[in-house]
């Protein structure tokens, strides 16, 4: 992999990358979370607060049917948006970190706000998409997940919905085997994750209030949708690179004699 300095999309730093990997991208999005650890806790738990908030006063008042049932409506409402928010604003961080310079927290917080809407609508189409074609077989609903792979860094970054859903077919087109590779190692990894969250939730739950761990499952539930949207972001700048290196196709004519 070389590396070279020029324009990607109007500005910044391009890095060169012949071909789509595993590894690399797998890499780069470690390095982020390791590196820039204080950003994405400065947003995790901006985006993770409210959520929280609702699980810990759910569990207070647990006992009391119809508080329970308001409490557990606003949790939905309040998860969801937490989850696009901190995912929305993992990707903002990330591609505008690969092209031009690291934003600050605040210069995160504010356009990811504004992509909330996006990101949660292109996560229930593609959702009910790989549903759907997980219902006629399993391989149409992976498929359909790896062809949408970067919708949600695309409508971030570049805007719209369905636009968005059509480019991450274009740039995933070629590439999916890797993708489903990338796939894979992300979900191993979220599943061990998972498993000593479980270990350290269950120790904790002997130590304080039953309320305190739903807190706990929220703020991780939205982290996970965090580290999602750093992969998917650098997987989106790896396949618009590589994409908008091909040469232009030629209409067939020459030019001189």
């Amino acid at each position: 992999m070389r590396l070279l300095f020029g324009a990607l999309g109007g500005a910044g730093m391009a890095t060169r990358i012949e071909q789509f990997e595993v590894w690399p991208v797998a890499k780069t999005a470690a390095r982020f979370c390791g590196r820039r650890a204080g950003v994405f806790l400065g947003l995790l738990a901006i985006a993770a607060a409210p959520a929280c908030a609702l699980a810990v006063l759910t569990g207070l008042f647990a006992e009391i049917p119809i508080a329970v049932l308001v409490l557990t409506l606003l949790l939905a409402a309040a998860s969801a948006f937490g989850i696009a928010w901190a995912e929305a604003g993992a990707i903002h961080f990330v591609v505008s970190t690969l092209r031009v310079a690291p934003p600050t927290l605040a210069e995160t917080l504010q356009p990811a706000l504004r992509k909330c809407p996006h990101v949660l609508v292109v996560h229930i189409l593609v959702n009910v998409a790989a549903g759907l074609g997980s219902l006629l077989l399993l391989v149409p609903g992976i498929v359909l997940m790896l062809m949408f792979w970067v919708a949600v860094p695309a409508t971030v970054v570049e805007g719209g919905i369905v636009s968005a859903m059509r480019r991450s077919h274009e740039l995933t087109r070629g590439h999916k085997w890797r993708v489903l590779g990338l796939l894979a190692l992300l979900l191993a990894a979220f599943v061990a994750a998972a498993v000593v969250f479980a270990a350290g939730a269950a120790m904790l739950t002997t130590l304080l209030a039953q309320w305190w761990a739903f807190a706990l499952v929220q703020l991780f539930q939205v982290a996970t949708y965090m580290v999602w949207g750093v992969v998917t972001a650098v997987s989106y700048y790896h396949l618009r690179t590589i994409a908008e290196q091909r040469p232009a196709p030629t209409t067939g004519r020459g030019t001189g004699p």
